[in-house]
């Protein structure tokens, strides 16, 4: 596996992901959440098809993603916050410059009074030293990526995305809906899957409105 994809999928963020998706699936399944849409949905518009099974499940799969995030989110707001993290980053900077130092220093002996074998053991020893920088700076590197995603804006860019990709699904596969019927079924899944205590038909409107 690269090193790259070695770093991906142990990353602290990543991990998370994967621990937060698994415990929501418990908590609220498909079942639960089309029972929940449907109970809603079906008595307020008594005239109009709800969207079928599979629909129903691409807006679940697509709240599970946002809850998902924003439960990310809200963990790595706390992880940042703490002081074992910043404990971490400064340990971590302070180690890629360490190596970087050794590694060049290895590399300015002379070679006129230096043994041939003690030269072969440096070239080795450098080589692994740049494998290792690599490998730390590339730790740096999805590390900051927990830094970035514990930014205030981004539970607001969650939602977002979240409401344009069910309208989507909406638009695509529940063709016979009507804009308000929408409205009512982004409104309905953002309340089953708790991206926030309670959605108002105005706001999702509005945001409607403005995408």
């Amino acid at each position: 596996m690269p090193a790259w994809k070695k770093h991906l999928r142990e990353a602290t963020l990543f991990r998370l992901g994967g621990d937060i998706e698994r415990g929501l699936v418990t908590r609220l399944s498909f079942s639960g959440f089309m029972s929940q849409v449907k109970a809603s949905f079906e008595p307020a518009f008594p005239h109009v098809t709800a969207p079928r099974k599979q629909t129903l499940r691409r807006l679940y799969e697509c709240a599970m993603w946002a809850r998902t995030q924003l439960e990310l989110w809200q963990a790595a707001r706390r992880i940042k916050g703490t002081q074992e993290w910043r404990t971490h980053k400064k340990w971590l900077q302070d180690l890629i410059d360490q190596v970087g130092f050794l590694e060049a220093l290895l590399g300015r002996g002379c070679r006129k009074f230096l043994p041939k074998n003690f030269l072969l053991t440096a070239q080795s020893t450098r080589s692994e030293l740049g494998a290792l920088q690599r490998e730390l700076i590339a730790s740096r590197r999805y590390d900051g990526m927990l830094e970035e995603y514990s930014k205030e804006g981004m539970r607001n860019a969650i939602l977002r995305q979240a409401r344009l990709r069910m309208n989507r699904i909406l638009l695509e596969h529940s063709r016979h809906l009507k804009r308000g019927h929408r409205i009512e079924l982004i409104r309905l899944t953002v309340e089953a899957a708790k991206l926030k205590k309670e959605e108002s038909t105005e706001a999702v409107r509005r945001f409607l409105h403005r995408h």
